[in-house]
């Protein structure tokens, strides 16, 4: 999937939109892909690190993150 991202010749870059929030063993960031359309998309990405600090498991949301009152 991300090769085939990086592989779209309408990408212009990538840039965060969060700090990188880590604790433990999970991370969790927000970052923006930028079209040459003029387009942004933007993801919520969430993971795990392995024992031996390699991302395990990586989790990518599309979109804005809605705001959701319980």
């Amino acid at each position: 999937m991300i090769a085939r991202v990086l592989a779209d010749p309408q990408l212009l870059g990538f840039r965060l939109a969060s700090v990188i929030d880590a604790a433990g063993t999970t991370f969790r960031f927000r970052s923006i892909v930028e079209r040459r359309d003029g387009t942004m998309l933007e993801f919520f990405d969430a993971g795990e690190i392995d024992a031996d600090g390699r991302i395990a498991t990586l989790l990518v949301f599309a979109g804005p993150l809605a705001d959701v009152t319980v």
